[in-house]
């Protein structure tokens, strides 16, 4: 592999890589070259892998292949390794795990995570709307420190709603409500457009929200006819060029209100039929590239200049641990795999 060789970038918005429901996989050095070869700045992380690499080997093996491109790539976001569906005890049990996701969020400089709350549970709503307030909150007070900021996600299709039999966060509404009610400055939302839209979020909405209430953004568009009831992640298409689209409108309010962080592109995997993980990044990557002009964010298309990289850190085998089936902390993952 030849040197990757980019320009040290300062940048609030910035072009942002992740796997999640792509089909795009791959060893974290791997993921990197990726997002690199093809103009990104961000690229989302699995923490829960990570952390448990940091525990079994070392910090330093778990962080290597980030420090290697620290001055082209920043951490965009991850998802909490935390269970906080679990039970109190189960729950209290995994907060050690805080502790190392901690350290390694300060030696990499991450600074955005989010939570995925479900759309239903097997505990009625009030009673679990208290057990989330409480939780978050208490999470947000232990990683507060460090600088990290929490956004919290929903689900605003029918199926997940239906998976258990008490409905729980689908709105936008209920999760805004949620987020006031936790009252941590270091909570706000973790936007994805889709899931917006899906559960009745607006633009006016958005407007109303000053840009350090949103922690990260993902984006997908949809046709016409999309309702939560017929909505299935095969339903998340590639970014209109439009100037009408509901995406250039989310960006542009993006812009107005000063929001600074990581911006996705985030299709589902249907619409990649056939194709390499190189192709589907770099369709991801130009799909942005001709999205952002629009919206008035030209400054996030601009390809980092050129550093050199410790490319042979990238390079390097993964020596010493094997790799195991991950455990089920987290059931979403990253495609990102340290």
């Amino acid at each position: 592999m030849e040197d990757l060789l980019f320009l040290i970038w300062e940048y609030s918005v910035f072009k942002n890589l992740v796997g999640e429901g792509l089909g795009v996989s791959g060893r974290q050095n791997e993921m990197i070259e990726l997002a690199l070869t093809f103009g990104y700045r961000g690229l989302d992380i699995d923490m829960n892998d990570m952390v448990g690499r940091a525990v079994e080997i070392s910090q330093q093996f778990a962080c290597q292949y980030l420090l290697a491109a620290e001055k082209s790539l920043q951490i965009g976001c991850f998802e909490l390794p935390i269970d906080f569906r679990a039970d109190d005890e189960k729950f209290k049990a995994s907060l050690p795990r805080l502790d190392v996701m901690i350290q390694i969020c300060t030696q990499l400089n991450a600074t955005r995570a989010y939570i995925s709350i479900p759309a239903s549970s097997s505990v009625p709503f009030q009673e679990n709307f208290e057990r989330y307030r409480l939780r978050i909150g208490q999470v947000a007070d232990l990683v507060a420190g460090c600088g990290l900021r929490i956004g919290l996600a929903f689900n605003g299709t029918a199926e997940a709603a239906k998976r258990y039999e008490n409905k729980f966060i689908t709105s936008a509404d209920e999760l805004l409500t949620l987020i006031k009610m936790v009252g941590k400055s270091n909570v706000g939302l973790m936007l994805d457009s889709w899931h917006w839209y899906l559960g009745g979020g607006t633009i006016e909405a958005l407007e109303r929200m000053s840009g350090d209430q949103i922690v990260a953004a993902r984006f997908a568009d949809f046709p016409s006819d999309l309702t939560p009831e017929n909505a299935k992640s095969k339903s998340r298409q590639l970014l209109k060029v439009d100037d009408k689209s509901f995406t250039v409108q989310v960006l542009r309010v993006l812009n107005q209100i000063n929001y600074e962080g990581p911006l996705a592109a985030c299709p589902g995997s249907s619409q990649f039929g056939g194709m390499t993980r190189e192709r589907i990044v770099q369709t991801l990557s130009e799909n942005l590239n001709d999205v952002l002009p629009i919206a008035g964010i030209a400054k996030a298309v601009t390809r980092p200049p050129v550093i050199s990289l410790d490319t042979e850190v990238l390079e390097a085998d993964y020596e010493g641990f094997e790799d195991e089936p991950e455990k089920d902390v987290n059931p979403v993952k990253t495609g990102v795999r340290s």
